[in-house]
């Protein structure tokens, strides 16, 4: 992992925009990663969010891979739900106590709000906080819900979502290029 951010935008188009070429800037400042291969793998559980960046992608003259996970929407992104988070989860256990999931020496974070290893606190924080909820759902047919989530109160899971899609959306796509160099934003 190389670079971490997390920063309160507030569907600020502006300031999502800076963050986005203020990351990329920083991955191509350092020689060993300026060549590799971009992959953009964004949340899109609205619809709205990833296209939007795409756009700005675009603006920004930023050639990168965006991941769809279901081609047929023609809407960019990574739609989680309970099965994909346990996915995520499952693969996340498995990749660490092989030691697979190594920050890099070289990592940042470009936001200004917090250094790389302040990031990387954040992120443990809000890992340890996942967890299970169940709400019932009355009516006609009584449902229950099952999801996972880092969420509470007011704390968000935003940086350990995208942690865990760059960790299990890069296994995927490592495993169809395995000699291609790899750089998550």
């Amino acid at each position: 992992m190389i670079g971490l951010d997390s920063v309160r935008v507030h569907s600020n188009y502006d300031r999502i925009k800076i963050v986005l070429a203020q990351h990329y800037a920083r991955l191509q400042r350092n020689r060993m990663y300026a060549q590799s291969r971009l992959v953009f793998i964004p949340e899109n559980n609205l619809a709205n969010e990833a296209t939007t960046m795409c756009h700005m992608l675009k603006e920004l003259n930023i050639n990168v891979q965006v991941y769809y996970d279901r081609a047929e929407t023609l809407k960019p992104g990574i739609r989680k739900d309970a099965s994909t988070i346990g996915n995520y989860r499952l693969t996340i256990i498995n990749k660490m106590t092989s030691n697979d999931v190594r920050f890099s020496s070289d990592g940042f974070s470009s936001s200004g709000d917090a250094s790389f290893s302040g990031m990387r606190v954040f992120l443990m924080e809000q890992m340890h906080r996942f967890h299970i909820e169940t709400k019932i759902t009355p009516g006609f047919v009584t449902r229950e819900r099952v999801k996972m989530t880092g969420k509470s109160g007011s704390n968000q899971d935003d940086l350990a979502i995208a942690f865990m899609q760059c960790v299990y959306y890069g296994r995927r796509d490592r495993a169809r290029r395995l000699r291609t160099p790899h750089s998550f934003m």
